[in-house]
C-alpha cells in the first residue's frame, strides 16, 4: 500500500486493495494504516538521530565514493482537516542520486537513486 499509494490517490488504493484480497478497505482505513506506518518510520528515524547526535554512535561508513552526489527537495503546503490548533502542514521530500543515464528520447534516469 505504501509504494502504490505514491502514485495512485486513497481510494483506488482501496479499491485494489479489495479486488486483490477480498477484504474491504475504505479510502480512510488507508490514510490511517499509512499514518500508522508512516509514525513508526518517523519514531525509528528520531531513535537514529539520537544515536548519532546525543550519544555520539557512529555510521558505519559507506563502501562507495562518488565524484559528485546530487540532492534535491521540495515541499508542498497542505491543509489539516479536523486540527484545530494547526491550520497545515508542509509535506517534504527530498532524494540524492549520483548522475543519470540517458534513455530513448529525450528522457533520464537518475542512477543509485535514495529518496
Amino acid at each position: 500500500m505504501v509504494e502504490l499509494v505514491a502514485v495512485v490517490s486513497f481510494e483506488q488504493v482501496s479499491k485494489q486493495v479489495r479486488r486483490l484480497t477480498a477484504g474491504v478497505l475504505s479510502k480512510s482505513t488507508v490514510w490511517r494504516l499509512l499514518q500508522a506506518v508512516g509514525k513508526r518510520a518517523l519514531e525509528a528515524e528520531e531513535r537514529l538521530c539520537e544515536a548519532v547526535y546525543e550519544q555520539g554512535y557512529e555510521l558505519e561508513p559507506g563502501k562507495r565514493e562518488v565524484e559528485w552526489l546530487y540532492v534535491e527537495g521540495d515541499g508542498v503546503w497542505v491543509r489539516l482537516q479536523g486540527e484545530p490548533n494547526q491550520k497545515g502542514m508542509e509535506i517534504r521530500l527530498g532524494m540524492a542520486y549520483d548522475g543519470w543515464e540517458a534513455l530513448q528520447g529525450e528522457a533520464y534516469r537518475c542512477q543509485n537513486k535514495r529518496v
